[in-house]
């Protein structure tokens, strides 16, 4: 698991950078203007450099784990400069600081409950194993079952 990105909730703004090789990218991730769907994205991530053929470079969705109270943003970075999207998580810190982090094994949207489980956002973000894992995690990571 890496931690990509650093950011600060400013209302219902997050205002960071996120750290690709060899560059630092200052970003923003805002609500999105319009939902057209239940699918459609909560939040557009843009580039604040950039010019404006190319300010977006992804996507959120808020997420819930109702079994361990955790709030999320799932986020899909996708730009001309990446060989292919990079799915990430926004997470919050108990300092309010909220951090992005990416992990090439797991990915996607169950990445935060694989991490949680394996006790690696311990460290990071300060939360507490649980004892029980699901029944997704047990039919998706059959690895992590005793």
């Amino acid at each position: 698991m890496k931690k990509i990105g650093c950011f600060k909730k400013e209302g219902s703004l997050f205002v960071g950078a996120i750290t690709f090789l060899p560059a630092e990218v200052q970003t923003r991730i805002m609500p999105a203007t319009s939902k057209f769907s239940s699918v459609s994205p909560d939040y557009v991530v843009t580039h604040q450099g950039a010019t404006d053929f190319h300010a977006e470079i992804g996507m959120g969705w808020d997420e819930y784990l109702p079994q361990h109270d955790i709030r999320y943003i799932s986020v899909t970075l996708d730009a001309p400069t990446l060989p292919r999207p990079i799915d990430a998580v926004l997470c919050e810190d108990f300092d309010e600081q909220w951090y992005l982090f990416w992990d090439r094994l797991y990915g996607g949207r169950h990445m935060v409950e694989t991490l949680y489980v394996q006790e690696e956002l311990k460290p990071q973000l300060g939360i507490k194993p649980i004892q029980n894992m699901t029944a997704n995690l047990q039919i998706h990571f059959p690895q992590l079952v005793a």
